[in-house]
């Protein structure tokens, strides 16, 4: 019958290591009894100092979502994304952002609501076009409503994005909202109580005149609330939209099916 050699290696008590502290040789291996785990020497590095041959992956993950990723030379846990958050690569570093479209819906199109304030409509028959012309020192407004969908990330920041275009190169055409927030069972569809009038800045005609341009106006602010009142999946948020003091004199054609929530 054949017989084979059996190789025990060092062991000991996790105490009884630290005490001792001994340097192990390179190769050398040393099991700790109380914490079952290994160390592996290198012959210059004392045993308190040395990392268990599982420590350093001792399963990080802590919640059912958790990833494993390795950031900085080191393996690392990612915490699981909030709901719609997507897995992106930034500087070679994984990170959960929000997806394109953000909180505020995928880029959900927006279409306005005609007063007795709003501007001319015009079809441009020669070039097969329609929009809104918003004249210079007018008072002229559109209205659009946007419905909250389910999904929405909640805190994320509400913009409306929408295209113009002016014959003028030089100076600059201001668009601003002013935004109600309706919420579901609470306020009247006409409510004006939670309101949030946009902080962009005025936009700079890039000198070539009849080009689209895309400009963002925030509906919330930053936090996704509206007068500090948050905004949630199902609300309604009402808006106005109308041209600000600028320093362009000629119109500015807004074009109406651009309008996209993000």
């Amino acid at each position: 019958m054949a017989t084979y050699d059996r190789i025990l290696i060092r062991r000991d008590t996790a105490s009884n290591w630290s005490s001792e502290n001994p340097v192990l040789s390179r190769g050398e291996m040393g099991y700790d009894e109380t914490n079952d785990q290994l160390k592996v020497g290198d012959g210059v590095t004392a045993w308190d100092s040395l990392s268990y041959i599982s420590g350093d992956y001792a399963d990080p993950l802590t919640t059912n979502g958790d990833i494993v990723i390795r950031s900085g030379g080191n393996t690392t846990r990612l915490a699981i994304g909030s709901s719609n958050q997507v897995l992106t690569v930034n500087a070679g570093i994984p990170s959960w952002q929000n997806a394109s479209g953000g909180g505020g819906g995928g880029g959900a199109l927006i279409f306005y609501d005609e007063g007795p304030l709003a501007p001319v409509k015009t079809n441009d028959i020669t070039n097969y076009l329609t929009y809104y012309e918003f004249e210079d020192g007018m008072s002229q407004e559109l209205w659009g409503i946007y419905h909250v969908p389910s999904g929405y990330q909640a805190g994320a920041q509400i913009n409306l994005k929408i295209q113009f275009f002016a014959l003028e190169t030089t100076n600059n055409v201001h668009f601003k909202t002013i935004s109600y927030l309706i919420r579901e069972g609470t306020d009247a569809i006409d409510s004006t109580t939670n309101n949030h009038a946009s902080t962009n800045s005025a936009f700079s005609l890039p000198g070539t005149g009849d080009v689209p341009n895309l400009i963002t106006i925030d509906l919330t602010d930053g936090s996704g609330e509206i007068n500090s009142v948050a905004v949630s999946e199902g609300d309604i948020i009402r808006f106005k939209i109308y041209r600000d003091t600028d320093t362009a004199t000629a119109t500015a054609k807004l074009l109406p099916y651009t309008g996209q929530i993000s």
